[in-house]
């Protein structure tokens, strides 16, 4: 992706967790607070890019947290993971241009 886009002098940073082969966690869930209930807000807004003040993407989350219809399932987070990758590649192509 990166070469593909002449990003490889870009600031760019991936995080992937591996919690399945971490010995202290093993699993993990995810659920809404009440916080999130009274302040209306949802799965949608996990799909919100984070931009810094040139309007770079600097954060996309991605996972079945964001899911609105299959919220913690695995294709949940493979369906989200679809979508924010084509948020990305949208917007490094828009900044090669």
């Amino acid at each position: 992706l990166l070469n593909a886009y002449q990003w490889k002098k870009a600031n760019f940073f991936l995080l992937r967790t591996k919690w399945n082969s971490n010995p202290y966690i093993r699993g993990g869930y995810s659920h809404g607070a009440a916080a999130c209930d009274a302040e209306d807000l949802g799965p949608r807004d996990f799909l919100l890019p984070i931009l810094d003040d040139e309007k770079n993407i600097k954060i996309l989350f991605a996972g079945e947290h964001c899911s609105v219809e299959h919220f913690s399932t695995v294709h949940g987070a493979y369906e989200t993971g679809q979508k924010q990758a084509l948020v990305l590649l949208k917007h490094l192509q828009r900044k090669t241009k």
